[in-house]
């Protein structure tokens, strides 16, 4: 965890952590965790605590994300005052290559203030970042859900890699070697940047939410993500 900041809202963030072996898992998510001791993380928090001009700058690790965010979903349910005062959350789950998209997801009011960080960015960051706004929403992928579902904005720091998720994703050859070390350090300053302009935003971001989509299935507009429990513990071996 970092420690108190002198920012306008309490802003933080975090990687997950997963249960594979030593050799596995470098670029989801070994360059997330190794991101956080430049600056950043996967999970970006910001927000307002008691409505005060006080800021925290927090590291979040959250575990278990592969097996159904039950990390950050347990973090929710266990910490709803942090939910419902969070100004800003940016998870980064993208494996490795550099952060080329970020939609707002389905935030209405909070588009203008996710465009207006990233325009305060370097060039040589922002120019490769796509905006979708307000966004169609992601029912799941990953932790920035668990906050999402709440109304929370949570915000996902994404990439195309289409060499990594075709050859290395979740397989044996994520190895360290796959790393790009120039992107993590393009990933780590980004994160950190948007963290510091959100808690730095004196205006808290709204939570209006955009009509959605329409489902096909139902010729209606999609509902907003419904949040899920978290599992805390294994289920019982099968005798």
């Amino acid at each position: 965890m970092l420690g108190p900041a002198p920012a306008q809202h309490p802003a933080g963030e975090g990687p997950g952590l997963e249960p594979h072996p030593l050799d596995v898992g470098c670029a989801d998510h070994g360059d997330g965790d190794a991101g956080d001791s430049f600056g950043k993380d996967d999970v970006v928090l910001a927000g307002v605590e008691d409505r005060l001009l006080v800021g925290l700058a927090r590291a979040a690790l959250g575990g278990g994300e592969e097996q159904g965010l039950n990390g950050s979903r347990a973090f929710t349910e266990d910490n709803p005052h942090i939910v419902e005062n969070l100004q800003a959350l940016f998870n980064q789950d993208n494996g490795t290559w550099r952060v080329e998209y970020i939609q707002a997801q389905g935030l209405l009011g909070a588009s203008a203030h996710l465009a207006n960080w990233v325009a305060q960015l370097p060039t040589e960051i922002s120019e490769h970042i796509e905006l979708d706004l307000p966004g169609p929403q992601e029912t799941g992928g990953s932790d920035h859900v668990s906050f999402l579902c709440h109304g929370a904005p949570g915000w996902r720091l994404q990439s195309n890699y289409p060499d990594y998720r075709q050859y290395t994703w979740h397989t044996n050859r994520d190895t360290y070697d796959k790393i790009i070390f120039d992107d993590l350090k393009n990933n780590a300053t980004l994160a950190a940047m948007l963290a510091y302009l959100a808690s730095e935003d004196p205006q808290r971001v709204p939570r209006d939410r955009a009509v959605l989509p329409i489902n096909p299935r139902t010729g209606e507009p999609r509902e907003w993500l419904p949040c899920r429990p978290a599992q805390r513990s294994a289920q019982p071996a099968v005798p």
